[in-house]
């Protein structure tokens, strides 16, 4: 019944906002052509779908953006629930104890076939059993906005783009020659935190340094079904650094340093509702990129060279026992070098194409020891001068609007991998202009998935599996109002996934990494913003996914803690230049629960209520509050783990 409200409340209001855009569509006072519209509701400039700056409404592929304005209103968040604000993502962990994993599930897929950019660049951990990068790596408030690329886009992209790409623009630019802030916050759980900026402009040269510093109590991550009362808290604590360097060599041409360095400190349970008092993880992560880029009136070449190092230590102790072994340590270090050249030209008014090349180096080195009863265990060790692939990689795209209603982008990306050989991706998206304010769009692209190291080399690894591959289907259309206030769009979607890699164990109880599985996934989203008036600006998204995966001739759900149905409300009102109001309401729909999760067999729905404020006190002096899951709602992320109910947090603010 609930499911059906949310539907009916959402399409209610889509309807609502959408019925004096019927009359509008047919006014063919304006022009046609696919032509610079006054930028307003989602009409802003993506540079994720091709390569080279295009407004949203130009670009037939399916992108969702959180603007510079709705990130400032959410960043209290930790950015997995900041991009829950999006239609199809679901996520975890962003509820649970701040150490806790953050994941994230767009429209259904694995974490693994989702690729996370940084500036334009793909981030990833090598350590990690799928190459999953680990948001705490990135401080909301350094974010400048997000972009959300939805369906396969391997072609532009490369490996992992299966589902999609998460591109996290950052913080770099300086408005005056000197400027700086100062944050203090305070929150639930004896959480506190410390940040800063300060940036220079002088001249040709642009300096932007931050730093954040952060610390809490927590609570006990465990759901103990029998609690005791001694249970521990799981603290954490944090600090970050991040900086860009920018220098304007000519007219045309500039070249940019941007770092990062983060390291943090978590205490762990022993497992789904096992508390644990000395299990801790200490994780390490620094990046550096360096780029040139020359732009004259109709080309633009780009090359950037970034290098990833990331050290993960997980030590649980003897002195207090509470799974199988006594004691243990991992050790998990991953190295990344990437480069990445490109060049875009507008050969006519009509013709725009991109060309390419790509170089990617993993490494990885993993150990693990453990003592119990049994006597001492250590796992296959992996070092750097063996656990180690080479991607290269060539692509282009050419974007054509032979007619002012009709354009088309056809792509191509031919890969070598070090293991697997060569394989081949393409992608073609043509958006037709049925009248000034409707658009139809219809995508069809392949993805791919290489394997990860561990995959490949640790004792369960297979050196011969292939890499998953992907096809990607999505039609939609997308509505707008005569005067850019209202945008709506409807999409429909399927993905099938072959040569799925799975963990399988044989007859004779040997495991191992095989590509036996095949998953089919559909699904269809609505989103729909407005803005009313000047200082409200309102977006609504529904999502339902479905998927399943056969696998020796089994059919099995894939959707395993992730919902059917989601969706959610939320609005940005700023009634004076001193107040601003964001409010938000996400629905959860229920899941199933893993096959080897406790309690139930379905995960109940949920309704969050968040609310977001900031007041601006004095010129330079400004307050923010949030108060996540504000009506103390009951919701369990991951079944065996707490969440924290009602939080509050506060940010006292001074800049300069």
């Amino acid at each position: 019944m609930k499911t059906q409200q949310l539907f009916g409340a959402v399409l209610l209001y889509s309807f609502s906002l959408l019925s004096p855009l019927w009359a509008q569509t047919n006014d063919t006072r304006n022009s046609t052509a696919l032509s610079d519209t006054t930028v307003t509701i989602s009409d802003g400039v993506t540079v994720t779908a091709t390569r080279f700056p295009l407004k949203l409404s130009q670009t037939g592929k399916v992108v969702s953006v959180l603007d510079r304005e709705w990130v400032k209103a959410f960043e209290d968040q930790p950015l997995s629930l900041l991009l829950k604000q999006l239609a199809g993502i679901f996520t975890t962990g962003g509820y649970q104890s701040q150490g806790s994993t953050q994941e994230v599930f767009l429209r259904g897929a694995d974490q693994g076939d989702l690729l996370i950019m940084i500036d334009g660049v793909p981030v990833s951990d090598a350590s990690q059993i799928d190459q999953r990068y680990d948001l705490h790596y990135v401080d909301p408030k350094s974010i400048d906005r997000i972009e959300i690329l939805k369906g396969a886009q391997s072609t532009l992209w490369g490996s992992h783009a299966v589902a999609g790409v998460i591109h996290i623009l950052t913080k770099q630019h300086v408005d005056t020659p000197v400027e700086g802030s100062f944050t203090a916050g305070l929150g639930s759980y004896q959480h506190q935190s410390l940040g800063g900026t300060f940036g220079i402009r002088k001249g040709a040269w642009t300096v932007r340094v931050s730093g954040q510093l952060e610390q809490t109590e927590g609570f006990n991550a465990a759901d103990v079904a029998e609690p005791t009362g001694d249970e521990t808290r799981d603290g954490f604590s944090s600090a970050s650094g991040r900086w860009s360097l920018t220098r304007q060599l000519t007219e045309s041409s500039r070249l940019l340093y941007r770092g990062s360095i983060q390291g943090y400190q978590t205490d762990l349970d022993g497992g789904a509702g096992l508390d644990d008092r000395d299990y801790t993880a200490d994780q390490q992560h620094q990046m550096h990129a360096l780029s040139w880029r020359a732009v004259t009136d109709r080309s633009t070449f780009q090359i950037t060279q970034q290098y990833l190092a990331t050290e993960r230590v997980f030590l649980n102790d003897s002195t207090h026992k509470t799974g199988f072994s006594d004691w243990s340590r991992g050790d998990y270090a991953s190295k990344e070098a990437f480069t990445d050249a490109y060049w875009t030209a507008q050969w006519a008014p009509t013709v725009t194409s991109v060309v390419g090349a790509q170089v990617r180096w993993n490494a990885t080195r993993q150990k693990y020891r453990s003592l119990s009863s049994f006597g001492p265990f250590e796992s296959q060790p992996l070092s750097e001068s063996t656990a180690k692939t080479t991607t290269l990689a060539g692509f282009g795209s050419v974007l054509w609007q032979p007619w002012s209603r009709f354009s088309i982008e056809l792509g191509g990306r031919v890969t070598s991998h070090s293991t697997f050989g060569e394989h081949l991706t393409y992608s073609v998206n043509p958006l037709w202009r049925m009248s000034p304010n409707i658009d139809l769009l219809l995508n069809v692209s392949t993805g791919f998935r290489a394997p990860s190291l561990y995959q490949l080399y640790s004792e369960y690894g297979t050196l011969s599996l292939l890499p998953e591959t992907s096809l990607n289907a999505e039609i939609g259309v997308s509505i707008r109002s005569q005067q850019q206030d209202v945008m709506a769009r409807l999409v429909a979607y399927q993905r099938d996934i072959e040569d799925a890699i799975v963990f399988v164990t044989d007859q004779n109880f040997i495991s191992s990494y095989q590509n036996v599985g095949s998953e089919f996934n559909r699904g269809i989203e609505l989103e729909v913003e407005s803005a009313v008036g000047r200082s409200i600006a309102l977006a609504a998204h529904v999502t339902y996914q479905e998927g399943h995966r056969i696998q020796d001739g089994r059919k099995e759900n894939t959707a395993i803690r992730r919902p059917n149905v989601m969706g959610g409300l939320r609005m940005l009102w700023s009634p004076s230049p001193k107040w601003s109001f964001a409010p938000s309401l996400q629905y959860i729909g229920s899941r199933q629960k893993g096959p080897f999760d406790p309690g139930p067999d379905t995960m109940e729905e949920a309704w969050l209520l968040g609310l977001q404020g900031q007041w601006t006190l004095f010129d330079r002096l400004s307050l923010s509050g949030s108060l996540m899951n504000a009506l103390n709602a009951p919701y369990k992320e991951v079944p065996g783990y707490n969440t924290a109910g009602r939080t509050a947090h506060i940010t006292l603010s001074y800049t300069f």
